[in-house]
């Protein structure tokens, strides 16, 4: 039993090790790289502009909604506003991370 822990061990540090050692050839390495990033990152933007838009509509159905129920009148541009606020700063380094993540997986 301690022989097999020991072994298994042994095995997770020598892949830790392969993992971590440099690259052969580098410019192999540096274009599989590059077309990694260019698969993951930009063909991934059509994705994203479709789920952002979409994510940007109920944003902005749903702060005209709690703007018409609030008890003083706020002018439809802010609307506009909060939305773009929540948008780019909160929702989406989510978003884009989320479709990512489940591009990735």
């Amino acid at each position: 039993m301690l022989k097999k822990f020991l072994s298994q061990i042994g095995a997770y540090f020598l892949l830790l090790s392969k993992t971590i050692k440099r690259p052969q050839k580098t410019s192999v390495f540096g274009k599989l790289f590059m077309r990694e990033i260019h698969d993951l990152g930009v063909n991934s933007f059509g994705l994203v502009l479709f789920t952002s838009i979409f994510v940007g509509a109920v944003v902005a159905i749903q702060m005209f909604n709690n703007f018409k129920a609030s008890t003083f009148p706020i002018p439809n541009s802010f609307i506009g506003y909060a939305t773009k606020v929540v948008l780019i700063l909160e929702f989406a380094p989510t978003i884009i991370s989320v479709i990512l993540a489940g591009k990735v997986g």
